[in-house]
């Protein structure tokens, strides 16, 4: 564990090899090895690190039993195709990752991978690739909508992607954008979400605030939605698969 310290390069290959977790976050790191053999390897954290823009194409080769992988607050650019032979990885931190605007298809070859955090990366959606993450439980996202001169900047933000996500326990949804856009968003992923059976938490993060969220309630699901959302919402989907699948709670204060 080297956390904290000046360090601008990777420790030697060789110490890598027995150790179960290792801790290189928050340093001056610029380059990593470009294939350690660390089979035993459960926990990597590299976090913190601007100036680490590239991981070598086969990094991750031989760790075949990391489980949880920190890579937020880098530099990085991109994901090398090794990535897919994580075959044990749990949970992957990718939040604040700023340069990275999109996720690899060898993301979906990560089968066992139950948490996935991508907000305040360059990734502006939900990506196609993770309908094949069959075991996600958590995902964690952001939504940008860009303004260019008046005109307000339509992404597709692959909100279909949702339903097919079966096991999906908790949803967080961070927007970075102009206020009166956020009803579209909340329409759209509370349709998406009716069907899912196992969702116990939908959060919605505008300004760094929580201000519409799901949650289980004595074994029940509960939406809760301001006053405004919710009136708009019934108006326009009076007959909605969502409103039988769940229970509507009053107005939600902002917290």
């Amino acid at each position: 564990v080297q956390t904290n310290r000046s360090l601008r390069e990777a420790p030697n290959v060789k110490s890598w090899s027995d150790k179960n977790r290792i801790s290189l976050g928050d340093n001056e790191l610029v380059w990593l090895p470009d294939s350690p053999c660390c089979t035993m390897l459960s926990t990597l954290f590299l976090q913190k690190k601007l100036d680490l823009t590239k991981i070598p194409e086969l990094f991750f080769k031989h760790m075949k039993n990391l489980r949880v992988l920190d890579l937020s607050h880098t530099g990085i650019i991109l994901l090398p195709s090794s990535i897919s032979m994580l075959i044990s990885l749990k949970n992957l931190y990718l939040n604040d990752c700023k340069d990275l605007m999109e996720l690899p298809s060898d993301i979906g070859e990560l089968a066992q991978l139950e948490a996935l955090d991508i907000r305040g990366s360059g990734v502006n959606n939900i990506p196609p690739h993770i309908e094949k993450l069959i075991r996600l439980r958590r995902l964690l996202v952001s939504f940008t909508k860009l303004r260019n001169g008046n005109a307000t900047q339509e992404v597709a933000f692959g909100y279909n992607m949702i339903s097919k996500l079966s096991r999906l326990e908790e949803l967080v949804i961070d927007m970075k954008s102009p206020e009166q856009w956020f009803n579209e968003v909340v329409e759209n992923i509370i349709k998406e979400v009716a069907s899912l059976k196992e969702l116990k938490i939908l959060k919605f993060c505008i300004s760094n605030k929580v201000v519409d969220f799901i949650k289980l309630v004595n074994m029940n699901l509960r939406i809760r939605l301001s006053e405004f959302y919710g009136k708009k919402f019934r108006e326009k989907y009076p007959k909605h698969q969502v409103l039988s699948n769940f229970h509507w709670l009053p107005k939600l204060r902002t917290s």
